[in-house]
């Protein structure tokens, strides 16, 4: 679809900040970041709120998914039972209700600031992956010891009948493509990712991160972080560098820990990872206040998402009508 000359998306409820014009949007020689005094949260977010519906909070989210696993555990055994096997429905955390989806202190991790997460928990790899869980009984297989027990021919016919074989889906597959499918409301707005006309929509979004990256702002704003790390003895390109260096150190641990590496070097090092992690990750939000990273990026962030919503306003216009054709589901778990 050729971008919009209209500005139909406002019709549709959704208010495109900065104006609009009876031509679509121009590059212009301005700076990336424009004036974007007046945006304070992202367009993009408020569109995909348009679209697919308000986000539930945490504790509504963690409830839906706990009923959504409670039913698939269900599902699963009716069908290991009508197949004559003894099941008792579970999943990890189960028993714990919807407080143990999440791995011990998830809420207090999300809810410090930014400055005391850092210098609490880093970036959250190495201080937190290796926890033990208060309640590690709420994570064993109740079904686990009956099955050890058995022959090995009805091991192999139990795990065929769970997991799958020879063809067959099996009851964990069947269970998870029944409950989770997608509202009405979900699968009209997945219209924005398989339909072709909101190709170039979507393809627009897709590049907004292309754009940012590349942003003179941007690059500038990374610059400005990394001389200031540099200065604290760190050398990182960019903010999301230092965090991927640690996980990718994070999957190298793993991996050396499945290997059957030496346990007590494993613990000394992951010892010095941590508080390596913790060094960097306070260096790291200290330098983003000093040069005002996240303010920067942000800013122009949002004036490209609002640059394609304006751009595309028909399109857009033209998904929300079709999403608002679909009932609103009753989901369990949900407050109504």
């Amino acid at each position: 679809m050729r971008p919009a000359k209209t500005c139909a998306a406002a019709l549709a409820g959704v208010a495109l900040i900065g104006g609009c014009s009876s031509q679509p949007s121009e590059p212009t020689e301005t700076d990336t970041a424009g004036d974007a005094s007046g945006l304070d949260s992202s367009p993009l977010q408020a569109f995909y709120a348009s679209l697919y519906g308000e986000a539930p909070s945490p504790a509504e989210q963690a409830a839906e998914e706990w009923a959504t696993m409670t039913r698939q555990a269900e599902l699963v055994a009716e069908c290991m039972t009508a197949q004559g096997f003894s099941y008792e429905p579970w999943f990890p955390g189960m028993e714990l209700g919807p407080e143990g989806l999440g791995p011990e202190g998830e809420d207090d991790f999300r809810q410090l600031e930014p400055m005391e997460r850092a210098q609490q928990w880093g970036y959250g790899g190495f201080t937190r992956a290796f926890e033990e869980p208060e309640n590690p009984e709420a994570y064993e297989d109740p079904n686990r010891a009956a099955v050890e027990q058995q022959s090995e021919s009805e091991q192999a016919a139990y795990w065929a009948a769970l997991t799958g074989g020879d063809g067959d889906e099996g009851c964990e597959l069947r269970a998870s493509s029944e409950v989770n499918t997608l509202t009405p409301r979900q699968a009209l707005a997945d219209a924005l990712h398989t339909d072709p006309r909101f190709g170039e929509l979507q393809q627009a979004i897709n590049d907004i991160d292309t754009a940012h990256a590349d942003s003179p702002e941007v690059v500038s704003a990374n610059r400005l972080w990394s001389d200031c790390m540099a200065t604290a003895g760190f050398d990182h390109a960019a903010p999301w560098e230092a965090e991927v260096h640690f996980m990718d150190l994070l999957v190298e641990d793993e991996e050396l820990t499945e290997a059957d590496a030496d346990a007590e070097a494993i613990d000394a090092q992951r010892s010095d990872l941590a508080a390596e992690e913790i060094a960097t990750a306070v260096a790291d939000q200290r330098c983003r206040d000093e040069t005002e990273y996240d303010e920067t990026t942000e800013r122009v962030r949002w004036h490209l998402e609002r640059e394609v919503l304006d751009r595309y306003a028909d399109d857009v216009a033209a998904l929300l009508a079709l999403v608002e054709q679909a009932p609103e589901p009753i989901i369990p778990g949900r407050p109504e």
